[in-house]
């Protein structure tokens, strides 16, 4: 039986520093046992076929606008969520209009990643 607070969902992470995808990977796993977190480092390519293979349900990605473009491109149904260090203002629009579903910086809080993943994850059933 899957605890009501469990998050299933397939994670990839791509284009994250190694620092930062350890964190991110450290406060999903404080609630999200169902989470199956796959960091990809062979860049576009690998991501592109993890994603257009239906692999990834969310993709926490950098912040660049080509990077979520790209992703988008290629599989316009997973939740892309844009990660950067810093908080900047800039950073975040830019990410939210290349397409992102949203966007989070460190340091990560399971309550703030919880509140992203539900919120992702309810639109994403919706549009289904």
């Amino acid at each position: 039986m899957v605890d009501q607070n469990t998050i299933e969902a397939t994670v990839l992470f791509h284009g994250l520093e190694p620092e930062l995808a350890m964190d991110l990977r450290e406060a999903l796993a404080g609630f999200c046992e169902g989470i199956q977190a796959e960091v990809l480092t062979g860049g576009y390519a690998q991501a592109r076929a993890a994603i257009h293979a239906d692999k990834a349900t969310i993709v926490f990605c950098g912040a660049k606008p080509e990077t979520v473009q790209d992703l988008r491109r290629t599989n316009p149904h997973a939740s892309i969520i844009a990660v950067s260090r810093l908080p900047e203002t800039t950073d975040w629009l830019n990410a939210i209009e290349a397409g992102a579903d949203d966007y989070c910086a460190g340091p990560f809080e399971s309550h703030q990643l919880r509140w992203i993943l539900d919120g992702t994850l309810s639109y994403s059933r919706a549009a289904a």
